[in-house]
């Protein structure tokens, strides 16, 4: 086969959200997913019949040829989405509420022993929830995922820095995780606010901060 010649993938248009304005960071995700496609046909999403709710759907409907709906097996989602980035034929990435990826840890370890390519996104994150129940709440992804070899872990604020995210972790030759949230939150970074993998952005401190919150 030949050499596949790996080229940074940028948004080829500028981002439009408006500060204040209340988006959740997982319709953020199916609009950087858009954006990707637009600039890269190597771009390929995968969800676990929630397509809907993580917002791949946008994806879906842009781009059907490079969609693939695996249903609920993400064991098996994550064995396609690996796959598929197998010798960077593709930029893969594959969603489910960030819970039911617990379920898939044994193809995940794995796939980062073998120094895998996939981007993996989880929505429905921690107690905000609400009425979708506890039985949907993730609250060990942060510490599962930490423990992955060379895995970087994005959790967003907003929708801006949730498409940067997206961005980003086409353009990283590992693996990535990125976390979303169900309820909508204010847009706080202007649209061309720049973003690095291993720098984090402080929001707000004080001299009597006395717990550290991130998202």
């Amino acid at each position: 086969a030949p050499q596949i010649v790996d080229k940074p993938v940028a948004f080829k248009s500028a981002l439009e959200y408006e500060q204040g304005k209340m988006i959740a960071t997982r319709v953020a995700y199916g609009d950087a997913l858009v954006k990707l496609g637009e600039a890269s046909d190597k771009v390929v999403v995968l969800d676990a019949d929630t397509k809907n709710s993580t917002y791949a759907l946008k994806f879906k409907n842009a781009f059907p040829d490079r969609y693939i709906e695996c249903f609920i097996a993400e064991q098996n989602m994550v064995g396609v989405s690996l796959g598929c980035g197998a010798r960077n034929r593709t930029i893969p990435f594959c969603s489910t509420f960030a819970t039911f990826f617990t379920r898939a840890m044994d193809q995940i370890r794995m796939a980062a022993v073998s120094q895998s390519q996939l981007n993996m996104v989880g929505s429905h994150c921690g107690v905000s929830i609400g009425e979708d129940g506890p039985s949907q709440m993730a609250l060990e992804d942060i510490a599962a995922f930490r423990a992955i070899p060379n895995l970087v872990y994005f959790y967003p604020s907003d929708a801006v820095s949730a498409c940067r995210a997206v961005e980003l972790a086409a353009n990283y030759k590992h693996m990535t995780f990125i976390r979303t949230s169900r309820p909508a939150t204010p847009v706080i970074y202007a649209n061309d606010e720049t973003f690095e993998i291993g720098k984090a952005k402080i929001v707000k401190e004080s001299a009597e901060d006395k717990v550290l919150l991130i998202g």
